[in-house]
């Protein structure tokens, strides 16, 4: 979504677009999301830059945001934009524009604050806008999409923007944003002006210059002074936090001068502090040593201000929040100051000590004394101890006594003890002990250790086994709380008590603390050891540890409430402030930026005064967490493992359990497992304090729903040893079991077990059967459902006594029992209100198992009904009163399925939750209420149904209709319930009349959905068939509420009176009902009214309106006619369209039911309108069935009928009359298996055709035309051929007698005038096929004649014809051979409209799998090669609506149709049927075809589909050029894609397809065609096929007859030659050629000569300007590779090429002369072309280089170059031998002159094959009469004697050659001089070939030549 609007953005006018975002950003709250994506997506360009639209764009949102009243919004859309927008562009350049924009509005914002005087708070607010944008892009990527001239422009403005207090935090941002961003040149010069003036406006100015001050207006006052000063240091804060690179060399002198003036320090003293102290923890002020460079006197002026800050707390006994941050300001400074801080400290110790700490707000205090003592102790010794050290033994006890929960204060102590070198006084160990001893219960690690180490010092005296005990009990605390700690920690433990002397008890005392301290700690591995620990030490101090223990469980309880009052953090965290404000982290990678976040939030924390304190409370605040929980649980598996110890104390330990909860189920699971889990462990439980009450609370735990805690209840139970239960053990604990249980259930049987050990083992089993039924075991699926029925089943063996428990344990939560409830015989059934402490969870967990429970054993437990009858109305009862309280004066929703909590008013938002509940359960009870009735037992329900009514029944009936319109309620499926049985029927009415009105009212509710109908369909079909045998109910229940019902249905019908909803079932059951309930009508407006929605549902066809609901409406009709008043008038509208349709459906319908109903119908009409009665007589033995047999004809009564109407009743018909008996007989006609029936029909129709004959121009014909004639063509249409001859028949007695009908004067031609033989009627449907094929013959030679009119042919013999086309294997092929030719040539003469129809049927037929297809697709290739509608005007073309091909094809062929003769469309209408026409192809015919044509699966034939892309081909001919292009290159694309198959046989079936459309478009198409090959066939063996399909081309296209038409192949030669290349010299290629491969493509082992022939043949029809494309592949295979193998097909396709050209029409002598010299002197441009230089790749303009180093490519074309020598000399000397040169043309005379020197030029070349061709052609040329040989043939001459001379040897071939040419030369040309010692030495030479027999041929030829001269 978000990207259309960022495209539509895009698209918008610049005002609409600026409109459009300002909409966007003022209404963007709650989708701040979609609104930035659609922005950034506005925005964002390719390749890494901005859209041109993104400077409007942001015009826009500033201006929303800076004129917004609640601006956060926006400016959340523009920093979420901004940020994105910066991640996405590739630099600062790209970013420039959007960059500019906002430095220029920042510019204007400021000049704006200047131009008023002073500045108005309007524009104040705009420029802190303005600076809270400019630090997004400032900020984002640190600021490195900015560029340093952007920034100085910035930075520059800074020295006009005043120190404004509004300004402030905005511009604090901006300033560290900025300054982060930019580099030394800008922080040195306008960065250090803006510090400097920032510093300067800090303090009022000194008194050395009052004189100026006055003299200018006075702009502050004191806050402001303090203002602009919190400003300034947060500043440097700020950028300190942020390691500016400026702040040592720009920030940190001006910091450190200006806070060294009291005025500065006076003006904000915390503000200096706060800002120091974090400084120097950072070492940001830099060393303070004696080589430091922080300034003495400033260290000696801040110490002396500090100091006295300092003392001001030493006095101080109770220490504040604010007071703490200070002094750890003060302390964190004190490493700077001098010894004399020393004093200060120590008197602050002396104030806090002594002090008590028993309330919070001294916790500050301890850490501040903790601080105190820590920071002395980090001090040099000999600074304080001198008067510290007498003090140290005071300060112990102190701290023992007042501090020893406080850590910090105890390890302070402990480092002051160990600094302190000199002797000290001994504190007693007791004294200190008793103090600290709590402390080493603690949870805390920090506060054992600190007590530990305190114990274990210097500073107490104590025994050598007492420190034994605690150092062991320190060094296993000292080890870490981890996972690596826990095996030394573990192995400590153990070895703890092993240093325990047996008389030590101190020492005892100490290990046992410590232990148990162990247990709360939060590592579990740890838990087992201290607990064995504890227990080996309980076996020497039993007493010691037995109260230790029972201590800590007892102050377990108090601890447990304290920690519920507070939460489970430490006291000191409630310092910590909720919410605390910091900068939003985005969780979407787009809008996100580190560095930008890390910014805001140092300055929100700079910003925040309070957070100084709130980072001190969060390091006051204890770390460690206690687990109630657990440390109880730990506790009590201790007391477990000394079990015999604490068996021993029960009589304490029993009440404390007993006194924890009342009841003590209610204690939590934890808890009362490990309680359970101790007692479990008791050896001799009957000795117990209150060893009843135990054993009662085991039997009730039985039942609880957890596993484990049935276990350990059970355990408890047997260990009372019950001597019946005892045996049945293993039982009982395998139920228990998990993986035992479902074996055991399986074989439990309750009738095996002792009749005496029966009721216990059965009340145990049952009890813990109950409570594994409630047991819950993970989330959703089915295994509670499963194993609640499992777990009753295995119940049903119990009797229903002992089922009684089961009862009493789902009723005992809702505080009732089996035997309650019970009605009283006077009072009937009586409400209670349910205990408000029984909760939600337990009325609806009791409301499902009830469900479960009357399922299996309703039958079983009819005794304990009442009761749980009684509970589940009081709980539904209860939840009604509830709701209706909830929402007194409202209305209610409805059934909490169908309820959502938002609907509700908003005073009841904070209840919405409990509601739903609410209705949830009166939804379960109501359910539960039904399957009482449902359930197959007879009970007497009336003692409760008054109360039913009056507590939910009807308070809901008032809004019934509106509850069930989404699904039925479950008030509604009770009245279900009660309509299945008649006892329970009467229910409806007898208590609330208002019941079954409600019900039926909820038919005609606003949206009801069908399910609810559905449910009251059911309703009422029971009440009908209950009312057939009960008239009781018939009278009571459905007589009083019929026309209710009536009226109800009628609307409903009236909304589903659509074809598509009456099809429905649930229609059909509404009709059926409406059959059913008519009789009961009295109603005529009611009547008439059904009568008007039923009429047009009977005119449907039966595949829209099945005969069983058109059986049901007729029945309606009969029984409401009587009630009908219009109908008694014959004239009226009414009885006209009633007759009619009753009338028609004599034809339509077929099954007996649908006529039998039909025939009562029409005779209740005849009891109207009387005149009907012999008529409807008539009728009713027309349609007689028989009364023996089920659906058989009464035959003898219908041709008694056919009798009498054909003998004497027909001519005393009225046209009227006929109407019924014309739709029977229409009907009896078609009738395939009678032949008497279909005789005496068509019997019937010809006795009216004879009326029609007799009577023209009358009410008959009229009949004629609009009845029968259609109905007649509608039985041609019938796939029985013998109803097609006998209704075949009725038409051409139709032709032959209705001579004045034109509609059938036009098909006497096919009578033939009488000639039977040639009479088409009596032969198309002969027995004899090749008089049906004859038939066919002359139809077609008739369409030819243009005798017979369009509609004529598509609605009679087009349809005739269509049944010869099917499978050859039905009938025979010369046949359906016959018949496809004839109905291609009637396609030709068929208007647009039949046309389109017809192929459209059989574009769809062909569609169809099976024997028929092939002869379909025949069919359509016939149809659409007799294409034969002009489309040349055309107007545009506007898309239609894509319908239904179908249904447009009918449509179109319902229109009149034009002429048969076909004229070029000249007038207006003709030119819209034009158009409409080409549309139509254009739109929807070429379309459909062509996506059959590319629709591939795997059971398409390709065989079949292709051939219709000729038929394609001649269609889109038609069209204009326009519209042509597209649809013949979409074919192109198909076919070429088809050529991909892997099949053979589809190949080469598409590429002689391809052949034919090529020639079919022309030359034209031929580059078109040859590029969707290529662009389809891209790779591996598609390449050979591409090419085997391209020679195939060629080859078809330059061969025939057609071959005059593509003499010119120009357009293609690129593509060709780069085909063929490909499987020559390209990597498919080389596959081929290697040695192990292998294929069984055709085509890929014979590519590479086919490629070679296409080669050769685009040679011969080729121009001569085209020859450089053709040889352009060599020229760079020549550049690439030297490769022998290479060139040796290079040069075969030399070969190949110079017989093209040589056969090649177009290259006449004068141009092939050209083309030689052009060769041979190289001197051709495309040979001179360099290849293009590559691009130097631009690494400085991307990030990575994306490609790895390409390496140097070598340039052969040097080495290569001479094979365009040999292929311009081989070209020349085919054209001499072949004497292709007219020596009388001056033109090739001249141009043959030019050959001399380019040829001799060829003699000095150092290739053997340049110069074998260049003696050739040196010989050819002597022949010729040219004027430059006298001067030309000496110098050849004598570089051939040279190169034999050279050579030295006539066995070279050289040698041979040059002798031969010479030869040549000397005989046939010019006479040449040649010196004698040339002869002598040649006649030496040749002198020993003369008996060579090889070598003797040149030999003898240079002797003639000799001779001869």
């Amino acid at each position: 979504m978000a990207e259309v609007w960022g495209s539509l953005l895009r698209r918008l006018k610049p005002g609409a677009r600026e409109e459009a975002v300002k909409l966007l950003a003022k209404t963007g709250e709650g989708i701040e999301d979609s609104t930035a994506w659609a922005v950034a997506f506005a925005c964002k360009s390719v390749s890494q830059t901005l859209h041109t639209v993104t400077p409007s764009i942001f015009t826009a949102l500033i201006d929303v945001y800076l004129t917004s009243e609640n601006p956060e919004t926006t400016y959340t859309l523009i920093r979420r934009s901004v940020t994105a927008l910066i991640h996405h562009v590739k630099n600062s350049a790209t970013f420039a524009p959007l960059a500019d924009l906002l430095v220029q509005r920042f510019t204007t914002a400021v000049g704006n604050l200047h131009s008023s005087t002073p500045p108005t708070e309007e524009n104040i607010e705009h420029l802190r806008r303005m600076l809270e944008i400019l630090s997004i892009p400032t900020a984002v990527r640190q600021g490195s999409r900015l560029t340093q001239n952007q920034l100085s422009l910035l930075l520059g403005e800074l020295s006009r923007i005043p120190l404004l207090a509004p300004l402030h935090s905005s511009l604090l941002k901006f300033c560290s944003a900025t300054f982060t961003a930019s580099e030394m040149p800008l922080w040195l010069g306008p960065g250090m002006k803006f510090f400097q003036r920032a510093w300067n406006e800090t303090c009022p100015p000194s008194d050395t210059s009052s004189l100026d001050h006055q003299k200018k207006p006075q702009k502050h006052d004191e806050n402001s002074y303090k203002d602009t000063l919190h400003f300034v240091l947060s500043l440097n804060g700020t950028l300190a936090s942020l390691s500016w690179g400026g702040w040592k060399p720009v920030a940190l002198p001006l910091l450190l001068k200006n806070t060294s003036r009291p005025e500065v320090r006076a003006s904000d003293p915390r503000g200096v502090l706060r800002l120091l102290a974090p400084l120097k923890k950072a070492g940001k002020l830099g060393s303070s040593g004696s080589g430091g460079d922080i300034d003495v006197v400033w260290k000696g002026r801040v110490e002396e201000w500090a100091l006295g800050r300092l003392k001001t707390f030493t006095t101080k006994s109770d220490i504040t929040l604010d007071d703490a941050t200070e002094i750890d300001d003060i302390l964190t400074l004190t490493p700077l100051f001098s010894s004399a801080v020393c004093q200060p400290i120590v008197d602050i110790i002396k104030a806090l000590i002594g002090s008590s700490n028993d309330d919070h707000k001294n916790s500050v205090s301890a850490w501040a004394l903790g601080a105190s003592l820590s920071t002395l102790s980090k001090r040099d010794a000999s600074e304080w101890i001198s008067f510290v050290t007498p003090l140290i033994p005071t300060w112990t006890r102190d701290v023992a006594s007042h501090w020893s929960k406080e850590p910090g204060v105890l390890d302070g102590l402990v480092s002051i003890s160990k600094k302190n070198t000199t002797s000290l006084t001994s504190t007693s160990f007791g004294d200190v002990y008793t103090s600290l001893s709590d402390s080493l219960l603690s949870h805390s690690q920090s506060l054992r250790l600190a007590t530990l180490r305190l114990l274990g010092s210097g500073l107490l005296s104590s025994t050598d086994d007492v420190r034994e005990a605690i150092a062991r009990c320190l060094k296993g605390d000292e080890v870490s709380l981890d996972v690596q700690g826990v095996r030394e920690r573990v192995l400590r433990i153990g070895r703890v008590v092993l240093g325990v002397k047996d008389k030590d008890a101190v020492g005892a005392d100490i290990v046992a603390r410590w232990l148990i301290a162990q247990l709360k700690v939060n590592l579990r591995p740890i838990w087992s050891p201290a607990a064995a620990a504890l227990g080996a030490l309980a076996e020497r101090f039993g007493d010691l540890v037995w109260k230790l223990l029972f201590s800590e469980i007892q102050g377990l309880e108090s601890e447990s409430e304290r920690h519920n009052g507070h939460g489970e953090g430490d006291h000191k965290g409630q310092h910590v402030a909720g919410g605390e404000k910091d900068d939003p982290w985005e969780e979407e990678r787009s809008w996100r930026d580190p560095s930008a976040h890390k910014l805001r939030s140092v300055v929100l924390q700079w910003l925040d005064n309070d957070f100084a304190q709130k980072e001190l409370t969060k390091l006051m605040a204890s770390k460690d967490r206690l687990d109630l929980r657990a440390y109880e649980s730990q506790l009590l598996a201790t007391l477990g493992v000394c079990s015999s110890l604490t068996e021993k104390h029960n009589r304490v330990l029993v009440p404390h359990f007993l006194s924890l909860a009342d009841p003590i189920s209610k204690l939590p699971k934890a808890k009362l497992t490990s309680w359970l889990t101790l007692f479990s462990k008791f050896t001799n439980p009957k000795a117990l304090y209150s060893t009843e009450t135990l054993h009662s609370l085991y039997t009730s735990l039985l039942s609880h729903p957890d596993r484990n805690l049935q276990t350990l209840a059970l355990t408890c139970v047997l260990n009372y040893k019950p001597p019946l239960l005892l045996p049945q053990e293993d039982l009982l604990r395998a139920l228990l079991d998990e993986t035992r249980f479902r074996d055991t259930l399986t074989s439990l049987d309750f009738g095996a077990i002792d009749v005496q050990a029966r009721s216990e083992v059965v009340d145990t089993a049952t009890r813990i059967l109950f409570g594994t039924m409630l047991e819950r075991k993970g989330r959703g699926g089915r295994g509670g459902a499963d194993r609640r029925a499992a777990v009753l089943g295995a119940l049903a063996g119990c009797t229903e006594e002992e089922l009684s428990l089961l009862v009493d344990l789902m009723l005992n939560p809702l505080g009732s029992d089996s035997g309650a409830r019970q009605p009283d015989a006077a009072n009937g059934f009586v409400l209670r209100k349910v205990d408000s402490t029984v909760g939600d969870k337990q009325r609806s967990g009791f409301l499902m198992l009830l469900g479960d429970v009357l399922r299996y054993l309703g039958p079983k437990l009819v005794g304990y009904w009442p009761a749980m009858i009684g509970a589940t109305v009081d709980i539904v009862a209860d939840a009604q009163s509830k709701l209706e309280n909830s929402f007194e004066g409202q209305e209610e929703v409805g059934e909490a399925e169908d309820v959502a909590a938002e609907d509700l008013d908003a005073e009841l938002t904070s209840s919405s939750l409990s509601l739903k509940v609410t209705r949830a359960i009166r939804l379960l009870g109501l359910k539960r209420f039904a399957d009482f009735f449902r359930s197959p037992v007879r009970f007497d329900f009336t003692p409760y149904m008054p109360a039913c009514f009056s507590s939910f029944i009807s308070p809901r009936l008032a809004s019934l209709d509106k509850e069930n319109t989404q699904a039925p309620s479950a008030l509604l499926e009770l009245f279900f319930s009660w309509s299945a049985e008649d006892e329970y029927i009467k229910f409806l009415v007898e208590y609330d009349n208002q019941v079954l009105p409600k019900v039926y009212d909820c038919l005609v509710a606003t949206s009801v959905k069908p399910t609810v109908i559905s449910r009251i369909f059911d309703i009422i079909d029971r009440l009908l068939s209950a009312s057939v045998v009960n008239e009781d109910i018939r009278d009571s229940v459905v007589k009083p509420h019929v026309s209710l019902l009536l009226g109800n249905l009628a609307i409903l019908v009236q909304r589903t009176k659509g074809v598509e909803a009456i099809a429905s079932p649930l229609a059909q059951r509404q009709v059926s009902i409406l059959s059913e309930i008519a009789q009961y009508c009295t109603d005529s407006t009611q009547a008439s009214t059904l009568l008007n929605l039923f009429v047009p549902l009977l005119k449907r066809p039966s595949k829209f309106v099945s005969e069983k609901v058109k059986v049901d409406l007729l029945n309606i009709i009969t029984n409401l006619m009587s009630l009908i008043p219009d109908l008694s008038d014959t004239s009226s509208n009414v009885y006209h369209i009633l007759y009619t349709l009753l009338s028609q459906s004599y034809q339509s319908l077929r099954s007996r039911n649908a006529r039998v109903s039909l025939v009562s119908a029409f005779r209740q009409l005849s009891t109207i309108d009387t005149s009907l009665e012999s008529l409807s007589s008539l009728i009713a033995s027309l349609n007689a069935y028989s009364s023996k047999r089920m659906d058989e004809p009464d035959f003898d009564a219908r041709l008694a009928a056919f009798v009498e109407l054909n003998e004497t009743k027909y001519k005393s018909l009225s046209c009227s009359d006929w109407l019924p008996l014309l739709y029977n007989m229409l009907h009896f006609i078609q009738d395939a298996d009678e032949l008497a029936i279909r005789n005496n029909a068509s019997f019937a129709l010809r006795h009216f055709i004879d009326l029609v004959a007799e009577k023209p121009s009358s009410d008959f014909e009229t009949t004629f035309l609009r009845i029968l004639f259609p109905g007649l063509k509608n039985g041609l249409r019938s796939r029985n051929e013998m109803v097609r001859a006998e209704v075949l028949a009725v038409v051409t007695y139709a032709v032959e007698r209705c001579t004045e009908v034109p509609s059938l004067q036009e098909m006497r031609v096919l009578l033939a005038d009488g000639d039977e033989e040639a009479n088409f009627f009596n032969n198309i449907l002969h027995v004899q096929i090749h008089r049906r094929t004859r038939a066919l013959r002359r139809l077609a030679e008739h369409c030819d004649a243009g005798h017979l009119r369009s509609n004529t042919l598509a609605d009679i013999f087009v349809p005739l014809v269509a049944n010869y086309i099917v499978s050859t294997a039905s009938i025979d092929h010369h046949l359906v051979n016959e018949a496809i030719g004839t109905m291609g040539r009637m396609a030709r003469q068929l208007g647009w409209g039949a046309y389109y129809v017809l192929v459209q049927k059989y574009l769809k037929l062909s569609r169809a799998k099976d024997a028929s297809e092939r002869v379909y697709i025949r069919t359509l290739v016939a149809l659409l090669e007799n294409f034969h509608f002009p489309m040349e005007e055309v107007v545009s073309v506007n898309e239609e609506r894509k319908g239904d091909d179908d249904e447009d094809g009918e449509s179109d062929a319902d229109e009149p149709q034009p002429s048969v003769e076909l004229v070029i469309p000249s007038t207006k209408s003709s030119s819209a049927q034009t158009a409409k026409i080409a549309d139509a192809v254009n739109l929807r015919l070429l379309p459909s075809l062509l996506d059959h044509l590319e629709k591939h699966d795997t059971n398409t034939d390709d065989n079949t589909r292709i051939p219709i892309s000729i038929g394609i081909v001649t269609v889109a001919q038609h069209l204009p050029a326009t519209t042509r292009e597209p649809q013949i290159t979409r074919l192109l694309t198909i076919l070429s894609q088809i050529l991909r198959s892997r099949s053979q046989e589809t190949r080469d079936l598409t590429r002689d397809a391809l052949n034919r459309i090529a020639v079919a478009l022309g030359s034209s198409y031929l580059p078109l065609l040859l590029k969707e090959l290529r662009a389809a066939l891209l790779r591996g063996p598609q390449l050979h096929v591409l090419a085997y399909v391209v020679h195939s081309l060629l080859v078809h296209i330059t061969t025939g007859d057609h071959a005059a038409s593509f003499e010119n192949l120009d357009d293609c030669v690129n593509d060709i030659t780069h085909i063929s290349a490909e499987v020559v010299f390209g990597e498919s290629g080389k596959d081929v050629q290697s040695e192990d491969f292998k294929t069984k493509m055709r085509e890929v082992r014979s590519s590479a000569s086919k490629g070679l022939d296409s080669f050769a043949t685009v040679a011969k029809f080729v121009t001569p300007a085209k020859i450089s494309s053709l040889l352009a592949p060599l020229k760079a295979i020549m550049q690439e590779t030297a490769s022998l193998k290479v060139m040796s097909l290079v040069d075969e396709v030399l070969k190949r090429v110079a017989g093209g050209l040589n056969s090649n029409k177009h290259l006449v002598p004068e141009e092939l002369l050209v083309l030689c010299n052009t060769l041979i002197t190289q001197n051709a441009q495309f040979l001179q072309q360099k290849g293009a230089r590559r691009k130097k790749s631009a690494k400085e303009e991307a990030i990575v280089q994306v490609k790895r180093q390409e390496t140097i490519r070598t340039d052969h074309y040097a080495n290569n170059s001479f094979r365009f020598v040999t292929f311009g000399l081989e070209l020349f000397n085919t054209a001499l031998r072949r004497n292709r040169f007219d020596f009388h043309d001056k033109i090739v005379m001249s141009r043959l002159n030019a050959m001399m020197v380019a040829v001799g030029n060829t003699l000095y070349s150092t290739n053997s094959s340049v110069l074998l061709l260049g003696l050739r052609s040196a010989a050819g040329l002597s022949k010729c009469p040219l004027q430059s040989l006298e001067k030309s043939l000496p110098v050849f001459v004598r570089q051939i004697l040279d190169i034999i001379q050279q050579t030295g040897s006539t066995e070279a071939e050289v040698v041979q050659v040059a002798l031969k040419s010479l030869s040549t030369i000397l005989r046939d040309g010019p006479a040449v001089q040649v010196k004698e010692k040339d002869l002598v030495y040649l006649l030496e030479l040749i002198a020993p070939d003369l008996e060579d027999p090889e070598r003797q041929a040149a030999a003898f030829a240079m002797l003639r030549a000799i001779v001869v001269r």
